[in-house]
């Protein structure tokens, strides 16, 4: 890049220098632009650029062609689209604007006509080079435990996975209420209304990214106290609901209500307290509820997703193995005889032992937010009948955005279609016949004792959105044997190709 460079006062020069020495000449050329000269220049996707550019030719000739060429690396950032921006293929086009992220370098070469046939020349390659990045994604949201607290959820999609920070170097917050007063920061003690909020983060880059949304506070929040961890419960665990008033909501009754509402549980027909426990019924499955609270304010909602700390499947046919996969929140798993607690192994995912008949686990979830520990002791007593367990193999995508920025939930059994899936079936002593949805176009599968399928899901139609909303009735795969009947369902939200650009560069 020849920054300050006007090619047609370069080409002027070129001819009113023309009787000097060749030496002088190149002296000069490489004083005031040293050749192949690749800086680095950094711009933004989607960022129109100049290139500044100049020709010079010894003999006076004059310029027939001009070329320039493209080489793309997208895996110099984290999750690039993997798609190359250029080729290496000369062309006339300038370039001003490239819209994936990544490492370029822009190569430009030029061609002389002299007066002479066959004596045209083609000149070196002048490089320089694009550091092309996407700006941040500006993102919070507000927790109450007695007082307001701002958590940051914004990223630099450049750095999202490579970096404990995420790429974000600094962040600001100004709220607006009604009458014009700002606060800087997020106060502790915020008052019912509606107020305008500014969000803006910097990047490790210098770029900056803004979010503005208004903000309605109606009333004093409702706090759900999980003990494990926040917004996420665990079966059997008893939550409590802590209201802070300023003013009487009057009566409030309280519900429990599954998202796509085929399960609704009364916690309180009518109460005043401030404070309300419930018990997590342990046949509540994994997913997603919330909490629906009617008073005089109005009907609000306090979503929260309910995952068991422990899944345990007992394996006859591997010697009275129990497998134990775990949420999110736990980090140890202890077996416990007498009064000793052994740490588990944690292997390819699992934790995995063998059992004597009933066995008693410890174990321990780390809080999210707050670093505080709560031990769980339940017995495992060994299990009769057909366990089914299916495996996703784009599992470690859960939680994560789409195209459309709607985030996928973390529910065990919820995959998404053209995911490879893998179907195990244990338990039995004797035959059984396994039997997939009639949408999976699968033949059923015979066997003895024990089964691994591995398939592909074709592009099904979703049946939960994003969100949890209920779109169609679960897929499901049952194993028959004689006239026991053991059942799984599943559910499909979207497909891989909704997130492919956030795949790693491995």
């Amino acid at each position: 890049v020849l920054e300050g460079a006007d090619p047609g006062v370069w080409e002027g020069r070129a001819h009113e220098v023309v009787s000097a020495t060749a030496e002088s000449f190149d002296r000069e050329l490489q004083r005031l632009y040293p050749p192949n000269v690749a800086a680095m220049t950094t711009v933004l996707v989607d960022e129109e650029f100049e290139l500044l550019y100049g020709n010079f030719d010894a003999e006076g000739d004059p310029i027939s062609r001009e070329e320039f060429a493209v080489y793309h690396d997208p895996g110099v950032f984290d999750n690039p689209a993997h798609r190359m921006a250029g080729h290496g293929v000369y062309s006339d086009e300038v370039p001003g604007v490239f819209g994936l992220p990544g490492h370029y370098e822009i190569r430009r070469r030029i061609e002389d006509n002299p007066q002479e046939p066959g004596f045209n020349k083609v000149s070196g390659e002048a490089v320089v080079h694009l550091r092309v990045h996407r700006p941040p994604v500006a993102d919070f949201k507000l927790v109450f435990d007695g007082g307001w607290q701002l958590v940051d959820l914004s990223y630099d999609p450049d750095y999202l996975y490579s970096r404990e920070d995420r790429g974000i170097k600094a962040t600001s917050l100004v709220l607006t209420d009604a009458k014009g007063t700002r606060f800087y920061g997020m106060p502790r003690e915020l008052s019912p209304g509606s107020y305008d909020v500014v969000y803006q983060v910097e990047d490790i880059d210098g770029a900056l990214g803004e979010l503005r949304r208004p903000l309605e506070i109606t009333r004093d929040p409702l706090v759900l106290h999980g003990a494990v961890h926040p917004g996420v419960l665990a079966l059997g665990e008893t939550v409590r609901l802590s209201f802070f008033k300023e003013t009487d909501p009057g009566p409030m009754r309280i519900e429990v209500v599954s998202v796509g509402g085929d399960r609704r549980v009364v916690v309180a027909e009518e109460t005043r307290a401030s404070e309300v426990d419930f018990v997590i019924p342990g046949d509540f499955r994994d997913g997603s509820y919330y909490f629906e609270v009617t008073c005089l304010g109005g009907v609000f909602v306090y979503p929260f997703r309910v995952f068991s700390p422990i899944n345990l499947q007992l394996l006859p046919h591997e010697g009275y193995r129990v497998r134990a996969t775990v949420a999110p929140y736990v980090r140890e798993v202890y077996l416990v005889k007498g009064e000793t607690a052994t740490a588990m192994a944690y292997e390819e995912g699992v934790y995995s032992w063998l059992t004597q008949g009933e066995d008693r686990l410890k174990v321990r979830g780390v809080l999210h937010e707050k670093s505080e520990e709560l031990r769980v002791v339940f017995p495992l007593e060994p299990a009769t009948g057909a366990v089914i367990t299916l495996k996703g193999s784009w599992q470690y995508w859960r939680g994560q955005k789409n195209l459309l920025g709607e985030q996928l939930g973390e529910e065990p059994d919820r995959f998404m279609a053209l995911e490879g899936l893998t179907v195990e079936v244990g338990g039995l002593s004797g035959e059984g016949v396994l039997y997939f949805d009639e949408a999976l176009g699968l033949e059923p599968v015979a066997f003895d004792t024990a089964c691994e399928v591995s398939l592909v899901l074709p592009l099904l139609k979703s049946s939960l959105s994003p969100g949890g909303e209920r779109l169609r009735e679960p897929y499901r795969i049952w194993v028959k044997a004689g006239e026991e009947v053991a059942e799984k369902t599943f559910e499909i939200t979207g497909n891989i190709y909704d997130r492919i650009y956030l795949q790693p560069d491995f």
